[in-house]
Formats: C-alpha cells, structure tokens, sequence
C-alpha cells in the first residue's frame, strides 16, 4: 500500500483535468510536469514555457495582418508566435466570409482580451512558486478559455435582453 501526501493528489487532479477536460495529450501532459518540477529562472521565462506548453490556438503558418495589429496595438508579443498567426487568419476568415472586423472594434476586442489577461496575471502574481505559476498558466489557459466562451454567450443573451 503506497502513501501519497497533498502534493501527489494535487499531481494527479492536475494531470486528470488536463487530459479530460483540456484535451491535452500525455505527452503534452509530460512536458508539463517535466517544468513543474524543473521551472525556467524568470517569471516572463516561465509565463512563456507555460504559455507554450498549452494547445495553440492554431498552426503557426501565415498571420502577417495580425503581426500589423499587435503592432499597432503597441503590443510587445513574440512577431512570429502561433497566437499572432492565428490572430491574422481570424480577421481574415471574417474578411473572406463578409463580415470583416473593422480596426475600432477590434481594438476594443483587444481592450476586453487585456483586461482578462490582467485578471489571468494577477493570479499568476500570487502563486507562491513557480511551479504553482506554471500550474496556474497551464490550466488558466486550457480550462478558462472554455469559461470565457460561455461567458460571452451568457453576455450577449443578457445584453440582448436588457437592449430589448
């Protein structure tokens, strides 16, 4: 009979939802305890490892319309990062479909999406180690953005109600 102490219970909660509630594979899973246990020496280092560590968004191909927004948003991210690819492919998916997203409202989109990750750091900042920072990363990211979904469709059918 083996003896597990707090640390090895929160592991396997850790594990269990990123498989069965992030979709993350075990590999995935893998290179997620394997920076647990050895963490990067920064705190930006370690947001990064964390950030990459969850499933992207989309493939890392194309995206030179989001490279122009982040930069005019002023916004220090990586130029060639999946997330500013992806970023490019959505407006222009929106483009192609007819319903492009004209600049003032994706700033404000923007505006929304900064605030969140405010919120995402805030509880980044209160991690007391950087294993439980990368944890709050990794599963902030995996499991919130479901979370944040709902809560826009919740949003617009309150907004909607409330407008008449």
């Amino acid at each position: 009979m083996a003896d597990y102490d707090d640390g090895h219970v929160a592991r396997v909660r850790l594990v269990r939802a990123l498989v069965e509630h992030a979709g993350l594979s075990l590999d995935a899973v893998r290179r997620v305890v394997d920076t647990l246990d050895a963490p990067p020496p920064t705190r930006h280092e370690l947001l990064g490892a964390a950030a990459t560590l969850a499933p992207p968004t989309a493939a890392a191909d194309g995206g030179g319309s989001g490279r122009d927004l982040v930069d005019r948003l002023g916004w220090r991210v990586h130029a060639d990062g999946p997330q500013v690819a992806a970023l490019g492919r959505a407006v222009e998916a929106r483009r192609s479909a007819g319903v492009p997203v004209d600049e003032p409202r994706l700033r404000r989109y923007a505006a929304a999406m900064r605030e969140v990750a405010r919120v995402d750091l805030d509880l980044v900042d209160g991690a007391t180690s950087p294993a439980e920072a990368v944890r709050t990363v990794v599963v902030g990211t995996t499991l919130v953005d479901p979370l944040l979904l709902v809560l826009r469709r919740l949003a617009q059918e309150a907004e909607s109600a409330d407008r008449g």
